[in-house]
């Protein structure tokens, strides 16, 4: 028995009735935001049989954000691969001009994570000012 036919056997009484544009309408838009609702109808069934329905809000706002927090991991392990490599090659290094290049490689790394850093305290400020109560 596929699901079809189970759930018609189990609705077997029909009620129809009409509503507004307006409320057709404010239910329509409740619809993709409930979990596990994929109709109106199905939306009334639930609200009629339990009472009450969950609604869930989402904050497209913070998606960038939350986006680029995302990345920073990755982006902290390759400055940190980068700076491995750089110091290994300093330390193999046999001349003194060498080394001194490979000093400012490790320099500018330092001053690369320093920025992705500062960049990285500016996104969780942003993001907790709308998080945190005022």
């Amino acid at each position: 028995m596929d699901g079809k036919e189970s759930r018609s056997k189990r609705l077997t009484h029909r009620i129809d009735f009409r509503i507004s544009a307006e409320l057709h309408g404010r239910l329509s838009a409740l619809v993709p935001r409930t979990r596990g609702i994929k109709s109106v109808s199905q939306l009334l069934r639930k609200i009629l049989e339990e009472g009450k329905v969950t609604i869930e809000t989402y904050d497209s706002t913070q998606d960038k954000a939350l986006e680029e927090l995302a990345r920073i991991p990755k982006e902290i392990h390759a400055i940190g691969i980068n700076l491995n490599q750089v110091t290994r090659r300093f330390h193999t290094e046999k001349t003194a001009e060498g080394r001194l290049f490979q000093a400012l490689e490790i320099v500018r790394f330092f001053q690369q994570a320093d920025l992705r850093l500062t960049q990285v305290i500016t996104t969780i400020a942003k993001i907790s000012e709308g998080w945190l109560p005022k």
